[in-house]
């Protein structure tokens, strides 16, 4: 059994032009932010939990939403391991591997979640043209 391709994927290998209907539930519904670190994880002398929440927070940028609150939460609980000077179990740091694999913030698994738009592409404008002096009309 094939497992199923994310919408980038798709649109990235013509799946999605082939046939769109396909893909149009696999998009999570909830695009809510991040939000704030709860009050309940604090840094202490063992764990920075906080201080790796606000890295998460803005290593996973644009990409993190509401509905990854609770993998963030498990993988800030072992990476403030790490930042505290402690040695996390290797079962701890595969677990803080698989949550960051499942939010999308591995090299191997980036590319498959969707890109922010460049700030050229966010202005619908190109600069191409300065460096290009081709003129089809010619």
């Amino acid at each position: 059994m094939s497992r199923k391709l994310t919408l980038a994927e798709a649109k990235a290998n013509g799946a999605y032009a082939r046939n769109p209907k396909r893909y149009q539930n696999n998009q999570p519904t909830d695009e809510s932010p991040l939000g704030d670190c709860p009050d309940y994880i604090v840094d202490t002398a063992e764990c920075k939990a906080k201080t790796a929440w606000k890295l998460l927070e803005i290593e996973g940028n644009y990409r993190l939403t509401f509905a990854h609150r609770a993998l963030v939460e498990m993988c800030a609980l072992v990476r403030g391991e790490l930042i505290a000077g402690g040695q996390p179990g290797i079962h701890r740091l595969n677990f803080m591997r698989q949550c960051l694999n499942s939010m999308g913030m591995t090299p191997l698994t980036a590319g498959k979640v969707p890109q922010a738009p460049a700030d050229d592409e966010k202005s619908g404008e190109s600069n191409a043209d300065e460096f290009f002096d081709y003129n089809p009309m010619d």
